[in-house]
């Protein structure tokens, strides 16, 4: 993912170079317009890399070749090379794969290798099953003093409509309803509470909803993003929209959702992420209660007609391991909450209601976060002995990208 999620150590890409000189020990003196061309032109010894951004074809690092990155351009020994974990922005020799093939490969055997070595490694894409690295296939070669950064192995085709705003979702991203994502920074002030900025000449107005871009376009925030799933393959993350402006039954009179297990142990509904499936089920379930039995679901009624401003889009009530998710990255949620004007302060204020899951526990029980403890204790998941009890809802949406 992005923002701070940074691997070190062994993994393998391209990059490509921007008015910088690639400068090598083997041909002294030398030098070459991008990395590949080094590469081409010999094949054994050690290439240095000069600082700046490469987003050249998949690079091939072959057996007997170490690339070494972070040289400033007066770099006279290997001393000289500053490492990606300590350097300056303007330090750093960058690979960039622009999410259209994996930066590179790494070959070795058992008696040479190549090596890649003190390089920032992005946004790499490998479109093979989701088996191999995408940012790096290290094929019996080394990586290392490396950091990694937002690179894919998927199923999924390198295509704008799969990877949305040129980059993948990260915690406390803005999705918006065309698909893009804006990206905010974030910060802790004295007070230890999380600020969000917009990106330089990005602007939000409060009155017309919407985010004013440098180019002078406008984009309307659809969610913010709370959890992106881990699988390489799945490839979908999960927005939370605004909550409920006040609480809600679950149901009134209660009923039990005869589709829908009933989840007892803590541990279960903890696991649970199914959200969207008990969400569909439970409006199946109510699609079958005779009409002269009077019931209404409001909570779930929230959901269900929550404005998206987005055919493509179905929000549903977060199960009870996608609230424990919401609820373990909140301090930066709520951060971008605060700054799109959807809240004043925290969406989670102790000595409050609870929040609903769609997490089912029989006629009598429904499982919510409860937070009211906080900060003296963290939130948990508990069970509401009664559905007629008042809790806020978040709406949630899982988007594929």
């Amino acid at each position: 993912m992005k923002k701070s999620i940074l691997l070190f150590l062994i993994f393998s890409f391209t990059g490509h170079l921007f008015a910088q000189t690639i400068r090598t020990v083997k041909i002294t003196g030398s030098d070459y317009p991008t990395i590949t061309a080094a590469l081409t032109n010999f094949t054994s010894g050690t290439i240095w890399v000069a600082a700046g951004t490469y987003a050249e074809a998949e690079l091939i690092i072959p057996t007997g070749v170490t690339v070494i990155g972070g040289f400033p351009t007066t770099a006279k020994t290997i001393t000289d090379r500053v490492y990606p974990g300590v350097a300056k922005s303007d330090q750093l020799s960058i690979l960039d794969g622009s999410y259209t093939h994996r930066v590179a490969t790494v070959n070795g055997n058992t008696t040479s290798q190549g090596v890649l070595d003190g390089f920032l490694i992005r946004k790499g894409y490998a479109n093979a099953n989701g088996t191999n690295g995408g940012g790096v296939l290290i094929a019996g070669g080394t990586v290392q003093n490396c950091i990694l950064t937002n690179n894919i192995a998927s199923t999924l085709p390198p295509t704008s409509s799969n990877i949305p705003g040129t980059y993948v979702a990260s915690i406390g991203d803005i999705y918006c309803t065309d698909k893009t994502i804006v990206e905010p920074t974030y910060s802790v002030n004295s007070s230890g509470v999380y600020v969000a900025i917009l990106p330089s000449g990005y602007s939000y107005s409060s009155s017309t909803g919407l985010i004013t871009t440098p180019s002078n376009s406008t984009k309307t925030p659809l969610g913010i993003v709370f959890y992106v799933n881990p699988s390489a393959t799945t490839a979908n993350f999960l927005v939370v929209g605004k909550l409920s402006t006040s609480t809600l039954y679950w149901s009134n009179p209660e009923y039990d959702t005869k589709n829908l297990n009933d989840i007892n142990d803590l541990p279960t509904a903890q696991d649970d992420m199914a959200g969207a499936t008990n969400t569909q089920l439970l409006n199946t379930y109510i699609a079958t209660i005779p009409s002269n039995k009077t019931v209404s679901y409001p909570a779930l009624q929230y959901v269900n007609t929550y404005p998206t401003q987005s055919t493509n889009v179905t929000w549903y009530v977060p199960a009870g391991g996608e609230m424990l998710k919401l609820w373990s990255v909140y301090p930066q949620v709520d951060a971008c909450a605060t700054l799109l004007a959807w809240e004043t302060s925290t969406w989670f204020p102790s000595n409050s209601a609870g929040y609903w899951t769609s997490t089912e526990g029989g006629q009598n029980y429904e499982w919510y976060l409860d937070a009211r403890s906080y900060p003296a204790s963290p939130a948990t998941l508990s069970k509401a002995a009664d559905k007629t009890s008042p809790n806020f809802v978040f709406p949630v949406a899982s988007i594929n990208y």
